[in-house]
């Protein structure tokens, strides 16, 4: 429940008060948990971390979403796709939280193709990830007894202008 998730991040926040990762972690937490200004209190500091630049710049596009800034979205994920093209996790997570589903499921689709099915299993953590748009990942789940899992909606996603 939502409140769990808010107080798990905020405990999480109380032990670990210098760590870059957990005031990452929790400001999506808080996030999933629907605390936007919560974890809008927490952006500064993820900031002027030394967390890696992309990962500052997702977690300014989660919190644009959220706040529903969606030209400031479109201009942080625009930075996503064109300076990190490279890190297949930012771009991938950047295409979810924009909303882009299809374009998401392309971005891990080479990984598929080739068989790699451990790096797409890297992305069973995440909620959001959808394991049967990748047959082999399916099937590997599946030789280990287990059966992909429904996937939830992003919260924080951008939402279209359209009324």
């Amino acid at each position: 429940d939502a409140e769990f998730m808010r107080q798990f991040a905020l405990e999480a926040l109380e032990r670990q008060t210098e760590s870059p990762f957990i005031k990452y972690q929790a400001h999506r937490v808080l996030l999933w948990a629907g605390d936007i200004d919560g974890a809008s209190n927490l952006l500064p500091l993820i900031m002027t971390s030394d967390m890696p630049e992309e990962s500052r710049t997702l977690a300014s596009l989660r919190q644009a979403c959220a706040e529903n800034r969606l030209d400031d979205a479109a201009s942080l994920f625009n930075r996503i796709v064109t300076e990190f093209p490279d890190n297949t996790s930012i771009v991938y997570l950047g295409h979810r939280i924009m909303g882009q589903h299809d374009a998401a499921r392309e971005i891990l689709m080479p990984f598929e193709n080739s068989g790699d099915v451990l790096v797409l299993a890297d992305f069973l953590s995440y909620a959001h990830f959808d394991a049967r748009d990748y047959p082999s990942l399916v099937r590997l789940l599946e030789s280990q007894g287990a059966e992909p899992r429904e996937p939830r909606e992003l919260p924080y996603q951008c939402r279209s202008r359209q009324t």
